[in-house]
């Protein structure tokens, strides 16, 4: 049954390749493709057994509780544990229509879906490249990014595109909208919150030379922090009155407050992402400087924050997810889209069975 799956993506991967290098270009033929990989995601990530994963069960518990529509922030808050304002209103909306526990994961899994569609569409438009190209991103990213998320990591798998594409409106010069999209990111995730950067980061590194000190500097700091976590706990052996900050540095620096996790350099995944971030942010293109600087805002934020694995790991996805489609136009522009699709299949291929072979990832997908 596991082998499938590779051979699902590979299925995919193949259909949305031969459309990228086709000479058809139609909404129609858009449309089919959509509901091929859409298809497929339904039969991944929401079918699966509603008690697999660590989250989806909590959400299931907390879904169930709601009774209506003014108690539902504080009965989402004592049953699941978070703080966002609107995840579990709007939760109780879906219930109030009739959808049952399952289908309100599916419902989530939807939505998710197509605000990452629509997010790759947006950026593909600010690219200006073959927005064919998002079917494929989209194929790749199922099979890496939402088999992971999707269904277990709802709130996250909301507020990443949304984030995303809030950032993209204010390159666009909406406002409106990326104020708005901001607020629903926060409004799901308070990780969300640190896209605000990104103003400070667009505005001071504006050419190609201060990326690449910017990019340097991240890997940097990711050493000085892990050196810093790892020997303030000592420090801090000599003040006994500091016991408690000591007990604090040690969980985050170990990870045992959520996870069995002590660093990120020791993830396939950590890597994976990083070489797919790191070949978009360096590729030298000025028309697409600015969503190139979104994509290091996020490795910055996963590099500062790699002495706690718990922290850094919230923003895999955001890199991930911001960088897959520019990665992909990268090797289109130096390799031409026949052989840059061939090697990306190839890529995304190794990737997806790295993924799906993990411990996690299977428990997540009721694999084991």
């Amino acid at each position: 049954m596991f082998f499938f799956y590779p051979v699902l993506y590979s299925f995919l991967s193949m259909i949305t390749a031969l459309y990228v290098v086709s000479s058809k270009k139609n909404k129609i033929i858009d449309l089919v493709v959509l509901s091929i990989i859409l298809l497929s995601y339904m039969y991944l990530v929401p079918l699966r057994p509603s008690d697999a994963g660590n989250d989806t069960a909590l959400y299931i518990n907390a879904y169930t509780k709601l009774y209506d529509f003014n108690s539902a922030y504080e009965v989402g808050k004592s049953y699941f544990g978070n703080t966002e304002p609107l995840f579990w209103p709007l939760s109780f909306v879906l219930k109030m229509i009739g959808l049952s526990a399952a289908q309100f994961i599916a419902a989530c899994g939807l939505i998710s879906f197509f605000l990452t569609y629509n997010s790759l569409k947006l950026q593909a438009e600010i690219l200006r490249c073959d927005r064919r190209l998002v079917f494929f991103s989209l194929a790749a990213m199922l099979f890496t990014y939402m088999s992971v998320y999707y269904g277990n990591h709802v709130r996250a798998s909301l507020a990443v595109p949304l984030a995303f594409m809030s950032v993209l409106y204010y390159i666009k010069r909406d406002s409106v909208k990326a104020v708005l999209f901001f607020l629903l990111a926060m409004s799901f995730h308070w990780s969300s919150l640190f896209i605000a950067l990104y103003i400070l980061i667009d505005k001071f590194i504006d050419t190609e030379k201060k990326i690449f000190i910017a990019y340097l500097l991240s890997c940097f700091t990711a050493l000085v922090s892990s050196f810093v976590i790892n020997e303030l706990g000592s420090i801090l052996s000599f003040f006994p009155q500091l016991s408690n900050f000591k007990d604090k540095v040690e969980l985050y620096k170990s990870g045992t407050v959520a996870s069995e996790l002590t660093s990120i350099f020791s993830l396939s995944s950590f890597w994976a992402i990083f070489i797919v971030a790191s070949i978009f942010i360096l590729y030298r293109d000025p028309k697409n400087i600015r969503v190139r600087k979104l994509s290091l805002l996020f490795l910055i934020l996963v590099m500062v924050f790699s002495f706690s694995p718990i922290m850094s790991v919230r923003y895999f996805s955001f890199l991930y997810v911001t960088s897959v489609l520019g990665f992909t136009s990268v090797f289109v522009n130096v390799f031409g889209k026949k052989v840059a699709l061939m090697l990306l299949f190839l890529l995304f291929i190794i990737l997806s069975f790295v993924v799906l072979t993990s411990e996690s990832v299977r428990y997540t997908l009721g694999l084991n």
